[in-house]
């Protein structure tokens, strides 16, 4: 679970991260459970070791089986193979999150929007690590590009925690009144 660091006074908890990106696989491994495909994606890797897609893959399987620091070191590895790739750097950002290294999943998430993996998940998730490395104001800007993605009143409400924290009361409150909307219209459906 995500814990905040000593000095933030936010309720952020490990549900507001949104997970790692699914994996790539087209297989019939995606079928299985977790647990097979970690031992699929190991095996795969004895084959294959300096295959960043594998790695990736099975990178996503420990961390939804809970095994994040070897999740992590996994996306490592697969981002020191292809620099390029946008996916394992928002997974290995996500996963520094998880491992409360703010700074580098900052990096990490803003390489991977860069890479063309601006979605509302990255943008989430960048504001989140902002948020926690002090950053307020920029968390609120991302976690408003993450509204603008794809709007959720979690995210308007979290951009509130923001501005409060950045000691901007007016933004803060049109923020939580934006949540409180997007709440109301979520209940209707």
């Amino acid at each position: 679970a995500i814990e905040p660091p000593a000095t933030a006074s936010t309720n952020l908890k490990a549900s507001d991260v949104v997970s790692v990106s699914g994996d790539v696989d087209t297989s019939a491994a995606t079928n299985l459970p977790i647990e097979k495909r970690v031992d699929i994606y190991r095996a795969y890797l004895a084959r294959f070791p300096n295959d960043p897609v594998i790695r990736n893959n099975l990178g996503v399987a420990l961390f939804k089986n809970g095994s994040k620091d070897e999740a992590r070191a996994e996306f490592e590895r697969a981002v020191s193979l292809a620099t390029q790739d946008g996916r394992a750097r928002y997974n290995l950002g996500t996963a520094l999150i998880h491992a409360g290294e703010y700074t580098r999943a900052v990096a990490q998430l803003q390489a991977a929007i860069r890479l063309k993996e601006k979605t509302a998940e990255s943008m989430n998730n960048l504001g989140v690590a902002l948020l926690y490395a002090g950053e307020n104001e920029k968390a609120a800007a991302s976690f408003a590009g993450a509204a603008t993605t794809a709007s959720s009143s979690k995210r308007h409400e979290m951009r509130g925690v923001s501005f409060l924290r950045a000691g901007n009361a007016t933004s803060a409150l049109a923020a939580f009144e934006d949540a409180i909307r997007e709440g109301a219209g979520n209940d209707a459906q």
